[in-house]
C-alpha cells in the first residue's frame, strides 16, 4: 500500500492536499465496490485510488489496522471486472406421457345361420311318421320336414302361411342341427313343440331319445 509517507503528511510540499492513497485490495472470491456516483466495480483483484487518507493507529490485541478512504475523495477505482459466474441450472423438463387407454370393444359375433330367423323359439322336438301332410304335400321317412302345432299352423281348411317355409333345428345338448321344410301341423303339440321326420330327427339325435331339447329359428 502507498500511502505517501508514514507521517501521513502530503508528498508535495507545495500543495497539502495532494497525498495519494491507493489501496490494492485481492481476494479468493469476487467482491464488489460502489464509488460516489453508485457505479459497481466488481472483482477479486481491485485498486483504488484516493486523494485523501486516514491511517489510524493499530487497536485491538491482535495488532490489525483499518484503512477509511472517504469517498468524495476517492480518484477512481478499477476492478479486474472478473464477475462470479452465475450458476444456471437448468431445470430438467420432464414431459409425461400421456397414456390413453384403448377401450376394448365386444362384439357379439351373431350365428350367421339363425341371423335372418322371422321367429325362435325353445322347446322340444319329436319325430312322426309322415304321408300327406295338413300342406296337401305326400312326404316319407327320407323327407326333411316338419309339423307345427296347430297353434302356430292356424285353420286346418286352408293352407297355413307356414307351409313351404324353413326351420332350422337345434339340438341343446350337442350343437347339431337340420333344416326342415314345414309340410304339416301336430294337433296335440305345444306351441313350442316340432315334430320331425325320421330322417330329420336322426341328423340331431339317437331314435332311442325319444325327445330332444332343441332351439329353433323360423325363416
Amino acid at each position: 500500500m502507498d500511502v505517501g509517507n508514514e507521517s501521513c503528511k502530503p508528498t508535495t510540499s507545495s500543495n497539502h492536499n495532494d497525498v495519494s492513497t491507493t489501496l490494492k485490495i485481492k481476494a479468493k472470491k469476487n467482491y464488489s465496490l460502489e464509488d460516489a456516483k453508485g457505479a459497481h466495480h466488481s472483482g477479486n483483484d481491485c485498486t483504488v485510488t484516493a486523494s485523501w487518507y486516514n491511517k489510524p493507529d493499530s487497536y485491538g490485541s491482535n495488532g490489525n489496522s483499518q484503512i477509511y478512504v472517504p469517498v468524495r475523495y476517492i480518484k477512481s477505482i478499477s476492478c479486474n471486472n472478473i464477475s462470479a459466474a452465475k450458476k444456471t441450472t437448468k431445470k430438467k423438463t420432464t414431459s409425461k406421457k400421456k397414456t390413453t387407454t384403448k377401450k376394448k370393444t365386444t362384439t357379439k359375433k351373431s350365428n350367421s345361420s339363425t341371423s335372418g330367423a322371422k321367429e325362435h323359439y325353445s322347446g322340444e322336438a319329436t319325430f312322426f311318421t309322415p304321408n300327406q301332410g295338413a300342406c296337401g304335400d305326400w312326404n316319407d321317412n327320407d323327407d326333411l320336414i316338419a309339423a307345427l302345432s296347430g297353434k302356430l299352423y292356424g285353420s286346418y281348411s286352408k293352407k297355413s302361411s307356414y307351409c313351404g317355409r324353413k326351420v332350422k333345428v337345434v339340438n341343446k345338448d350337442n350343437g347339431k342341427s337340420v333344416t326342415v321344410t314345414v309340410k304339416d301341423a301336430c294337433e296335440s303339440c305345444a306351441k313350442t313343440h316340432i315334430d320331425l321326420s325320421p330322417a330329420a330327427f336322426g341328423k340331431i339325435g339317437a331314435y332311442d331319445k325319444g325327445i330332444l331339447k332343441v332351439d329353433w329359428y323360423v325363416y
